[in-house]
């Protein structure tokens, strides 16, 4: 006698089945272009018969998970999470590189620099950029015996 899948365990295995091409739609190659089932493969380092095994049983190994995981920098979770929590964890790394696009001196803000980032809307363009590059400048005092030697 075999146990047959629960509704749960067949939803699970759809969605581990899936994530191939999920992985392919939302993460992109520093060109833009989408990652090849080859390429998938060659990052999971297997073949790309493995990978279509992947997909018609939905049982796929784990170290080759985990290596595609980590190369797209994925929670461990990813490959069984439902649609939402999966979506929700590949757009991550675009809405946080929005944001630091969109506010340039949040760096000033997390680094206690909140009353020179306030005045930001009253500098001129060029101000902003300055400012954001302060926390990155090395502090040093004019007197010679506070430098360190090496």
């Amino acid at each position: 006698m075999s146990a047959r899948p629960t509704g749960h365990e067949m939803e699970q295995a759809e969605r581990v089945r899936q994530r191939p091409d999920f992985i392919r739609e939302n993460r992109r190659r520093p060109d833009g272009k989408r990652y090849s089932p080859g390429e998938l493969a060659t990052v999971a380092g297997t073949s790309m018969q493995w990978l279509s095994e992947w997909r018609r049983s939905g049982l796929p190994g784990l170290e080759h998970t985990d290596r595609l995981r980590r190369f797209f920098g994925l929670t461990p979770g990813f490959f069984t999470a439902d649609e939402h929590e999966a979506l929700y964890e590949a757009r991550q790394p675009v809405l946080q590189a929005l944001k630091a696009r969109a506010d340039p001196l949040s760096r000033l803000r997390e680094s206690g620099l909140v009353r020179p980032a306030a005045r930001a809307p009253q500098m001129n363009p060029r101000q902003p950029t300055i400012l954001a590059a302060l926390p990155e400048m090395p502090i040093t005092s004019g007197n010679p015996a506070d430098q360190a030697v090496t």
